[in-house]
């Protein structure tokens, strides 16, 4: 999926497509023969639980520790900690 097609169906601009690869948020990109970047699908759904995170109040360096996880295919639990602990520290 080329990047227009990705901001059109993730409701982000460029710049923040751009922030959060350069913050290792994405998965890896490759390109055309033309230099465009092309994306896989699971992208989308990255960039929605981005989202949500951040919606529910997780900072990017949690965000990506929560994606670290998923791709060491480190069990749930882990994750829950990690949501737990914050649910915490937003109550206090």
């Amino acid at each position: 999926m080329k990047t227009k097609e990705v901001l059109e169906k993730s409701g982000i601009d460029r710049e923040t497509l751009r922030f959060y690869e350069k913050k290792g948020l994405l998965p890896e990109t490759t390109r055309t023969e033309g230099g465009y970047r092309i994306f896989p699908e699971e992208v989308i759904n990255r960039l929605r639980f981005i989202k949500t995170a951040q919606g529910a109040g997780f900072t990017l360096n949690e965000i990506r520790e929560l994606v670290d996880l998923k791709i060491k295919g480190v069990s749930c639990k882990a994750g829950r900690d990690l949501a737990a602990k914050k649910r915490e520290e937003l109550q206090s």
